[in-house]
């Protein structure tokens, strides 16, 4: 009877000595991740399946390895720590997330990671592709999750909004349980970003809000600076211009390490002063900007926005010029939906310019590139200028038929305020051809869109009536 309280004692002994092996590995794993997320978590990339990968190498490494790469974290040093690693998978993508060239690679880690950096750079196309290729089959779920939340950020470029909500709604959750926290503060940041766009502006602000505390706790300036530019943007809608001003202050100080992004918070601060009617400022400011910025987008962006100023300056040949560059550039760069709204606006501009052949031209090359691009771009907006410059040409039936295609898709959508003004349009157009029971018709079909919702457009088309 002895022996049995050795044997307990023993049992005692290795069960403490595995959990005290057991929690010094996981000790040293939080430790490595914070160093790793530290020289990661402000790179314009970053990828916690990557981050799992390369402290799975450091743990498994030799003392004198582990050691000298460690060192480097410590000193906040990318290069020295990672040009320790020799796995060639890992060094790869680490060189993608350095910015610099990399070899292709059949590794599924490195293709998300490729798509990841496409999206990022705003080459839509080239990521869609990517992801095309990748096979679900020898997938970890991590890597499942993160190629559905890739594929929402697509779903966004393309204007499917619904899906992308239901798919970062999902991966937001696996996020959160896996404590994959960066990729739950971008999941955020993008659900906050539909929102906006959809008009939910209080939801849009809480995920907004969400998504800047979480950066903040991984000490992601890059990404608390993004959260908070962009709440000053969902500020500017809502006519809410003294708070506007403070997130893009914070936004300033966050980015002051990262030029390009300092550019883009810019461009934002700009659209505010367009949105708050001081054209002068805009004008102004988005001269200097022009001047001064480094990244291509950032410029076709200051042209549109400058095309945009001409235009409610009635300046229409200053507004026809900057129009057609800022258009040309983003088709180059493959921006598809920046690329629609320049272009749009160029053809608005030649339209208010008396240009009615050319804007003609442009609308109907747009209507052909939409069939061949998938973007996040309301066409019917394209058919209902179309409809206006065949409506001057005195045009009529061609442009009833134009009126009714953009009332169609603007039905599609459920965008009230567009079928407003498309009725508004086709009875105009009915009452030049003497129709006027259906003209009344349409103005009331027009009216009942936008009642309780747009009084001045409520008021305007009423006017129509006398």
């Amino acid at each position: 009877m002895e022996i049995l309280p050795i044997i307990f004692l023993s049992v005692v002994f290795i069960l403490t000595f595995l959990v005290v092996v057991h929690s010094t590995k996981k000790i040293r794993s939080i430790f490595l991740k914070k160093l790793i997320n530290k020289s990661l978590c402000n790179k314009p990339i970053y990828c916690s399946l990557l981050v799992d990968n390369i402290c799975l190498y450091i743990l498994k490494s030799n003392k004198k390895r582990k050691n000298k790469i460690i060192n480097a974290l410590i000193k906040n040093d990318f290069t020295s720590a990672f040009e320790q690693i020799s796995d060639k998978k890992i060094s790869n993508s680490l060189r993608l997330i350095d910015g610099k060239k990399v070899e292709e690679s059949n590794d599924i880690l490195h293709y998300l990671l490729r798509a990841k950096y496409y999206l990022k750079t705003n080459n839509q196309d080239k990521a869609g592709k990517i992801l095309q290729k990748i096979s679900g089959k020898k997938m970890s779920p991590a890597q499942k999750m993160y190629l559905r939340y890739l594929l929402a950020q697509v779903a966004v470029f393309e204007g499917d909004m619904l899906t992308a909500t239901e798919d970062l709604s999902t991966v937001l959750r696996f996020f959160k349980k896996k404590k994959m926290y960066f990729e739950e503060a971008e999941a955020y940041f993008l659900l906050g970003t539909i929102y906006r766009v959809s008009g939910l502006y209080d939801t849009s602000e809480f995920m907004l809000r969400t998504s800047c505390e979480i950066y903040s706790q991984l000490s992601s300036a890059r990404g608390e600076a993004e959260s908070l530019g962009t709440l000053g943007l969902l500020m500017s809608v809502q006519k809410r211009f003294d708070e506007a001003k403070d997130y893009y202050a914070k936004a300033l100080e966050k980015a002051k390490n990262h030029k390009n992004l300092q550019e883009f918070i810019m461009l934002q601060q700009i659209m505010t002063e367009f949105l708050k009617g001081d054209l002068k400022t805009a004008n102004k400011e988005a001269n200097t900007l022009l001047k001064k910025a480094k990244n291509n987008m950032v410029k076709a962006s200051v042209n549109d926005i400058l095309s945009r100023i001409s235009l409610a300056e009635k300046k229409y040949s200053v507004a026809v010029k900057y129009a057609k560059e800022s258009a040309h550039k983003f088709l180059i760069n493959k921006n598809y939906p920046a690329f629609f709204e320049s272009s749009y606006i160029y053809a608005s501009a030649l339209f208010e310019n008396g240009k009615l052949a050319e804007s003609e031209s442009v609308l109907r090359d747009l209507i052909e590139k939409e069939k061949k691009y998938s973007c996040c771009y309301h066409i019917a907006n394209v058919y209902t200028l179309l409809g206006l410059v065949l409506l001057k040409n005195k045009q009529y039936d061609r442009a009833k038929a134009v009126f009714n295609q953009a009332l169609s898709k603007e039905f599609y959508n459920d965008r009230k305020v567009g079928i407003a003004i498309d009725y508004a349009n086709l009875a105009i157009v009915e009452k030049n051809q003497g129709n006027t029971e259906e003209a009344f018709n349409n103005i009331q079909k027009a009216l009942a869109q936008v009642k309780d919702i747009d009084d001045e457009l409520y008021n305007k088309i009423k006017s129509l009536i006398d």
